[in-house]
């Protein structure tokens, strides 16, 4: 049984470093990706991609916060200019009021 599960994890990185592979030269800094990630609220994370590193990318997310994530959890490009625009604009409406807000807190 530790044998198989050895095995399991030998093609599991293996298909992961495959996945990477293909998607890496796909992406752009300003794509929209969809990413294997849940919300609060069961949905999908989406970001905007900000930087690419080896196995990684960096993102702004829909609060306008910067984060990062492995390649292998990239599950959609989004190649819709309006759905790109759409998302950046809340993605600074959010990070605008949480500049706001703290602010405010911090009086």
């Amino acid at each position: 049984m530790i044998q198989s599960f050895k095995t399991a994890e030998k093609i599991s990185k293996l298909v992961d470093k495959k996945y990477i592979e293909i998607l890496k030269p796909m992406l752009s800094v300003g794509d929209l990706v969809l990413l294997d990630v849940c919300e609060v609220d069961g949905s999908r994370a989406v970001g905007i991609v900000t930087n690419i590193y080896d196995d990684r990318i960096n993102y702004v997310d829909k609060d306008g916060r910067k984060n990062w994530i492995n390649i292998k959890w990239v599950l959609k490009i989004y190649c819709s200019e309006e759905i790109t625009k759409k998302f950046k604009t809340q993605a600074v409406k959010n990070f605008e009021e949480t500049l706001e807000n703290a602010i405010i807190n911090s009086k």
